[in-house]
């Protein structure tokens, strides 16, 4: 019974759907201070996609003091005047087939947030970026959050498949956008990872459990009967 659990294990996983890392803040440090109208790229393997790119945009006055630091397994936006951070992963508005994720989000999903630390509420979207290059076509889609306490945050996204601008079979890439809103207030926040987590519809719950009780209840039976055939042996 040593594959019991294994198996088990991939039983759960094939229902669940595949996890997408987005970043885990690992790899790839730096200190960006002020803002910018092009993206810096930083590239590791561990990265989805291989890389990030990254701008502070401003709202209305030229940024000299807001920073955003990669370091530690830390993503760190210090927004000490009205600005917006803005991070992009795979293919975003460029066409650039090399560079797609070609993620299938066809299935509902999550986009999670682990935050570590904030100093107060801030706002964020997600968007998602799809080139049909049979009709030279940039379609765009997404959603917005808002977080006001630390903590791991999920936020479904499942209505893109029922919109119709993008095809969720085939994501090129997305932006990703915080910011306390583009108003008067700033703040700071510490960001853990990102990732993008499948949602198992209910049928899949009800229908692994139903396979995991008669697994267990299989191997329940084999180990009771080998458990009397050693009693019945002669001494």
């Amino acid at each position: 019974m040593k594959g019991a659990l294994p198996l088990l294990a991939a039983l759960v996983l094939s229902v669940q759907g595949q996890v997408f890392l987005i970043d885990d803040f690992e790899a790839a440090p730096f200190t960006l201070t002020g803002g910018s109208t092009t993206f810096q790229t930083y590239s590791d393997p561990s990265i989805l996609g291989g890389f990030r790119q990254v701008r502070m945009a401003e709202q209305e006055t030229p940024l000299e003091n807001v920073n955003t630091t990669v370091a530690d397994g830390l993503l760190t936006f210090n927004e000490v005047e009205p600005s917006a951070l803005v991070m992009r992963y795979g293919s975003y508005s460029d066409a650039n087939n090399s560079t797609a994720l070609h993620l299938d989000l066809s299935q509902p999903y999550n986009f999670t947030i682990d935050v570590d630390s904030l100093s107060g509420p801030f706002a964020g979207s997600i968007d998602f970026y799809h080139y049909n290059s049979g009709t030279a076509g940039h379609f765009y889609d997404g959603i917005s959050f808002n977080i006001n306490a630390p903590g791991i945050h999920s936020f479904s996204f499942n209505e893109i498949n029922e919109v119709g601008w993008v095809d969720a079979s085939d994501i090129w890439g997305f932006q990703i956008s915080i910011a306390t809103g583009f108003g008067e207030n700033t703040g700071t926040y510490s960001i853990n990872n990102m990732s993008l987590t499948p949602i198992p519809e209910p049928g899949l719950y009800a229908a692994a459990s139903a396979i995991a009780l008669i697994f267990f209840a299989v191997i329940r039976r084999i180990t009771s009967r080998s458990n009397r055939t050693h009693r019945s042996q002669p001494v």
